[in-house]
């Protein structure tokens, strides 16, 4: 008996240990992949038919080798904020790469090593004048090597965004006010904010900036608020009021103000678009004093009755 109490001491013991061990080591993490495109954004004016090269650098800035995986695709806006989707499927996708057989599926770079890339972009001869977006991405997998229970990798995508304007003849600028609003339309104790959505109708990306300018009832100026450079893609609706990017304004003042919207293309600052709104600033202190003198006309008037 005491024989068998021993042993499965013995074999409780062990467990106890291996259950340490195992909790106790910690997961070795892979070293996190991590490289550079430069330039991120290229830019080109090309008409139908072209056949146009360009270049960029990928540098390997991680601690190990890189295996990327090169992924063509076009992309367009999804959202009012600026966020793109790709789409590596579109069936038009290999005329516009029809000379880059040369080109690897996959790159492979050594610690610290720099590699150029230089895709060669066909231009349909029928394609329509307009903008057309494509990307190059570069996806990465640490390689982990450590031998050790948990192999946890960490993965990384940078994208090459290229931004075509295809034309033979000038293409004009169509742009449209989708909403331009203030909420709360009355200041009390939080400020107001100014939506402004604007829709390019056009097949050309508009490049803008501007100002809100705030004026009193007798026309002098306040406060200007600058409208940050932002592009709107073709066929899309931009707000210039995102979560990043709240335009507002508050004051302690009492009175009726005037709120003047101006945008403007960056290239040759031509005026595009603008418009008006008003908004009344009535403080949380000129409330309060409000709502006391009224209290006391009602008290005095109930007495006299």
């Amino acid at each position: 008996m005491n024989r068998f109490l021993k042993y499965q001491t013995k074999i409780a013991l062990y467990f106890i240990i291996i259950l340490y061990i195992f909790i106790s080591s910690p997961p070795i993490f892979a070293s996190d992949p991590s490289f550079t495109i430069s330039p991120v954004t290229l830019e080109f004016t090309l008409k139908p038919g072209t056949i146009h090269k360009i270049n960029f650098e990928i540098t390997n800035t991680s601690a190990d080798r890189l295996s990327l995986n090169i992924v063509p695709s076009f992309f367009k806006p999804v959202d009012e904020f600026g966020n793109i989707e790709f789409n590596k499927n579109d069936k038009n996708l290999s005329n516009w790469l029809a000379n880059n057989d040369y080109l690897p599926q996959v790159m492979i770079l050594e610690k610290s090593e720099i590699k150029d890339f230089s895709p060669t972009i066909s231009i349909p001869q029928n394609v329509q004048s307009g903008d057309y977006y494509l990307a190059f991405t570069f996806e990465s997998t640490a390689k982990d090597t450590t031998k050790t229970r948990f192999k946890i990798n960490q993965k990384l995508a940078i994208s090459c965004l290229i931004f075509l304007e295809i034309k033979d003849k000038p293409q004009p600028l169509k742009i449209s006010l989708e909403e331009f609003s203030i909420s709360p339309r009355i200041i009390t104790a939080s400020p107001a904010i100014f939506t402004l959505r604007l829709k390019n109708e056009g097949r050309a990306r508009i490049k803008i900036a501007g100002e809100i300018n705030i004026t009193d009832l007798i026309g002098r100026k306040i406060i200007d608020i600058p409208i940050p450079k932002q592009t709107i893609l073709s066929n899309s609706i931009r707000s210039l009021s995102g979560p990043q990017n709240k335009l507002a304004w508050q004051t302690s003042s009492l009175g009726i103000y005037t709120v003047n919207f101006n945008l403007r293309e960056i290239t040759d600052s031509k005026s595009l678009i603008s418009g008006k709104s008003y908004l009344i600033s009535f403080p949380f202190g000129y409330l309060v004093a409000f709502c006391l003198v009224l209290l006391i006309i009602i008290i005095v008037f109930l007495r006299k009755k």
